[in-house]
C-alpha cells in the first residue's frame, strides 16, 4: 500500500515501550486548567553529522578564520561526550572553554520543565553517562501547578533511563531569585530525587549571605540570572559530584575575568567591576564632589545616609561616624 506524500512511518521503533506523558493545556474560554495525556513511543534520535567540504576550491574560497572554525568543529564532533548540563538561561554565562572536553552545556532561554523534557526527547542521549538538570525557576515564577512540575521531572528521568544504560542523574535545586519563591519547586526536586533514586544537588545556601539576603555579587541585578561569580559557584558545586572543570583551570578565571580588579570604577567597592555594579553611573561624594575610582582604596565609598568617600571622612568637615 502506497503512503501519501508528506507522511512518515516508524517501523523500527514499534518494539519500544510506550510512555504516557502528561501535559498541561489551558482553556482560554473557561479560564480553567486541565490535563491531557499523549502517548508516544520512547526512542532516541541520532544527530546528523554535518557534511564538510574539504575540496581545494572550497578551502581557497573560505577565509582563514572560517577554515579554523570548521576544523575546530570537526575535532569537537570526534570528542566523546559523557556529561550533559541542561538548563534554562540561568547558566547562560558559562564559558565552555574552561570545562572538560567531554562536557556539553545546553541552555534554553525561558525554559521550564516542559521545555527541558521536550529537548531531552529530541536529543541523542545514549553516549552520556551523567546528566545535570538545572531547571524549575521559571516554573516557580509562572506559578505552574506543582503536580505538573513533578510529572515533568519524572518524565525526564524516564526518558534518560530508557535511552541510556545506568546513567547518573542529578537534579539541581533552583538558586534563589527575587521574583519568585523557589521553595516549592526545590521541595519537589528533593521529593522526586528520593522517590526515583536519583541525586539532588543543594544550591540555595551558596547564594545567600549570613543575614538571609541574596548575594548581590552572585545574582544579577534582575534578581534572576547568575553573574560570572555566581556561575563559577554553581560550577564548583557540580564539580564536587562530577569532574566538569579542567584540571589546570581555576573556576574563578573560567567565569570571572574581573577577579584582578581591585575596586569598581563606578562606586569604588571591591570584588566586581562596573559591569556588575548596581549603580548605572559613577556616584559622586556629597562632601568633596569627587567620583569613585580606584586609587589605593582612598576613595572607597561608604553609605552614611549619603555617599561619602573615605578621604572626606578623615577630615574635620567630613562625617566621622563609625560604621
Amino acid at each position: 500500500m502506497k503512503q501519501p506524500m508528506g507522511t512518515k512511518t516508524e517501523t523500527e521503533n514499534t518494539s519500544q515501550p510506550i510512555r504516557i506523558i502528561k501535559e498541561s493545556v489551558l482553556s482560554v474560554d473557561n479560564h480553567t486548567q486541565t490535563e491531557t495525556c499523549t502517548v508516544s513511543p520512547s526512542y532516541s534520535k541520532t544527530l546528523k553529522t554535518p557534511k564538510i567540504n574539504n575540496s581545494k576550491q572550497e578551502r581557497h574560497e573560505q577565509p582563514r578564520h572560517a577554515r579554523e572554525n570548521l576544523r575546530e568543529k570537526t575535532v569537537k564532533l570526534n570528542d566523546p561526550k559523557e556529561t550533559l548540563i541542561i538548563s534554562s538561561s540561568i547558566l547562560q554565562m558559562i564559558r565552555t572553554r574552561g570545562l572538560t572536553k567531554n562536557t556539553v552545556v545546553k541552555t534554553i532561554r525561558g525554559a521550564n520543565t516542559l521545555h527541558i523534557r521536550h529537548e531531552l526527547e529530541n536529543m541523542d542521549l545514549k553516549d552520556f553517562k551523567t546528566f545535570f538538570i538545572q531547571v524549575g525557576g521559571n516554573d516557580a515564577s509562572n506559578k505552574r501547578e506543582p503536580e505538573l512540575v513533578e510529572c515533568e521531572f519524572v518524565n525526564m528521568i524516564n526518558i534518560i533511563r530508557i535511552t541510556t544504560r545506568g546513567a547518573r542523574i542529578i537534579l539541581a535545586e533552583c538558586p534563589p531569585r527575587r521574583d519568585a519563591n523557589v521553595k516549592i519547586v526545590n521541595h519537589i526536586i528533593g521529593k522526586v530525587a528520593e522517590s526515583y533514586d536519583v541525586e539532588c544537588l543543594q544550591t540555595v545556601g551558596s547564594f545567600i549571605r549570613q543575614n538571609g539576603h541574596l548575594n548581590s555579587e552572585q545574582i544579577w541585578r534582575d534578581g534572576i540570572h547568575l553573574t560570572d561569580r555566581g556561575t563559577a559557584t554553581l560550577l564548583r558545586l557540580y564539580d564536587t559530584l562530577v569532574k566538569v572543570i579542567k584540571e589546570k583551570s581555576d573556576t574563578t578565571t573560567i567565569n570571572l575575568n574581573n577577579s584582578h580588579v581591585g575596586a569598581c570604577f563606578f562606586c569604588g567597592e571591591e570584588g566586581y567591576n562596573s559591569r556588575f555594579c548596581r549603580h548605572e553611573t559613577k556616584i559622586q561624594c556629597w562632601t568633596c564632589s569627587k567620583f569613585g575610582h580606584k586609587m589605593k582604596k582612598m576613595l572607597v565609598l561608604i553609605k552614611l545616609g549619603h555617599w561619602q568617600c573615605m578621604l572626606c571622612r578623615n577630615f574635620s568637615f567630613g562625617n566621622n561616624e563609625q560604621i
